[in-house]
Parts: C-alpha cells; structure tokens; sequence
C-alpha cells in the first residue's frame, strides 16, 4: 500500500481537494465494485476542472501497532505542507471517509496558527461516516486491539473515558465557533449496518448517527449505504457524489463573488475600457438622434 500522499491532478484555481481514508482502509476504499472511484468522478466533472485533487494514505490496520493517530497528524502535515505543497493554495477541502474525519480535525486544531500565518483562507470538511465520538463497535474490539498493541482501534472507543476522542470534540468546537480559520462543512451519515453485522443479527451502523452528525447540521443519510458503501459512489448520479459536488460549489461561491467584483473594479479603472465605453455610448447618441450631437454633450459623455 502507498503510504505516501500523491496528486491525481494539481490544481489551477487555488482550490484543493483532499480525499483521506479511514481505518482498516486504503486509497481503495473509494472504489465501488463495478470500479467506479470516486476521486476519478470528481476529475471528470467539466465545471470543475481547475481543482487540485490529492490523496493522503497511511499506515492502518492491526500490523499498526503503535503507530497512532498522532503519527497519522504528522505524516499529513509533512506531505499536505512541506512534500507536495498542498496548502500553498488558499483554500482546501478535505473528504474524509470514517477515521480519516478524526485526523482531519485533529489536524486543524493542531495547527491553527501555522494555517492562520498560511493565510488559508477556507477550509472544507465533507465527512463521510466519520465517528466524531467514536463508535460502539471499537469498544467490541478493545481485547483484540490490546492483544495487537493497536493503538488506532483504541482511538475510537466511544466511552466517557476516551479522553482523547472527547477532548478533540470539545477542541474542534471551540476552534469552529472561534472563528479564527473559515470552516465550512457537511456530514454524511450511514443507513445500514454492514453485511457481515446485520447476518449475525446486529441492527446498529457502525457510526450511529449522534456520533456521525455531529458539527454542521443538516446531516444527510445516504439510502441504502453502510460504512463501507458510503464511500463508494457507483456513478456521478449517486447521493454522495452530488452532494459532494454541491458542496464544492457552494463552498466556492465566496470566492466567485469576490472574484468577479474585483474584476468589475478593475474594468471600472481601466481607462481604455472607460474609453471604448464611451465611445459606444456617443456612437449610440449619434443613432438615435439622427447624427447630430452637441459639442458639449460630446466633451461631457467623454469626461
């Protein structure tokens, strides 16, 4: 498995968009099985052709062992600041399936002011079955994680006692309505359990919706998905994929504005537009006024 970040495409328009897997996962686990992947949708969409889309992968699953979330904060730092330049772009979305939400945000709060001093202006967060307070099934699988020493499972415990999980919540909260770093965001929840749970009788997602829909409202259950499907649109006419899509869009809206009036501004000091402006306007005068035009009409309209 690649454990390094890598560009599917840079970006041109300062946008960038960061995909970012979850536990017991790989890039891999955005590929539906008739091999759909959902960055390659993304790619292929013409409106929006000028973004950077990155994938971010590290080391996962029980051969972990003690490599923790914290080691995974600093491996995407490393590759999203310093390898790849990632946030060189003032703007950045992160998609995140799972535990990928976690790291994400434990990310943002760590680096707060590195990201303010940046001049990172927006940041996205498009969680996809993310357990923000963790997940009952994590607990099931603590005597396992002791036995491997695996430090990532423990992370997800939902308990009073997950202080860490806990204290990233309550830090996450304080960072968004402090307002220091622009986030916007949205949560998609899960509908089912997984195929395996719900043979053996078992009726609960793997992230229950209190833990999945958590920071932004208007959450959003993706019908007929469970935590695996979530992250493996079929085609561009899936929920997920438009939402994402919607998303991005909406997300740049604030941009577009500021673009376009900065533009008008500067069409309005250009006086050779100014110029080319008038003249039409004199040239129309002219028209409807069968050809004669007074002098001083003249000298005011190029004025």
């Amino acid at each position: 498995m690649n454990k390094q970040g890598k560009w599917l495409r840079e970006p041109k328009n300062g946008l960038n968009v960061v995909f970012i897997h979850g536990i017991h996962s790989s890039d891999d686990c955005w590929r539906s099985k008739n091999g759909t992947y959902w960055p390659n949708l993304l790619k292929a969409e013409g409106e929006l052709d000028d973004i950077g889309i990155y994938l971010f992968s590290y080391q996962t699953g029980f051969n972990a062992g003690s490599y923790s979330l914290g080691d995974i904060v600093d491996s995407l730092y490393e590759h999203i600041t310093n390898f790849d330049q990632v946030l060189d772009s003032d703007r950045v979305i992160f998609v995140c399936h799972s535990m990928g939400g976690i790291i994400a945000r434990r990310f943002l709060v760590r680096e707060e002011s590195n990201l303010i001093d940046k001049g990172l202006k927006r940041i996205g967060l498009f969680l996809v079955a993310s357990p923000s307070l963790g997940s009952d099934y994590a607990n099931m699988l603590a005597l396992v994680s002791e036995f491997f020493g695996y430090t990532q499972a423990k992370t997800l415990k939902f308990s009073q006692n997950n202080v860490w999980l806990n204290d990233l919540d309550n830090d996450f909260i304080n960072l968004k309505d402090a307002n220091r770093l622009n986030i916007k965001g949205q949560e998609l929840i899960e509908a089912l359990p997984i195929k395996i749970i719900r043979f053996f009788g078992f009726k609960k997602q793997i992230v229950e919706p209190f833990s999945g829909a958590r920071y932004f409202g208007r959450s959003y259950k993706v019908a007929g998905s469970d935590h695996i499907t979530i992250a493996k649109p079929e085609d561009k006419y899936a929920d997920q994929h438009r939402l994402l899509i919607n998303f991005i869009k909406d997300f740049e809206k604030p941009y577009n504005l500021s673009k376009t009036q900065a533009s008008e501004t500067q069409d309005l000091s250009n006086p050779t537009k100014r110029d080319q402006e008038n003249q039409i306007r004199l040239q129309f005068n002219n028209e409807i006024s069968g050809g004669v035009v007074n002098q001083a009409e003249t000298i005011n309209i190029q004025n």
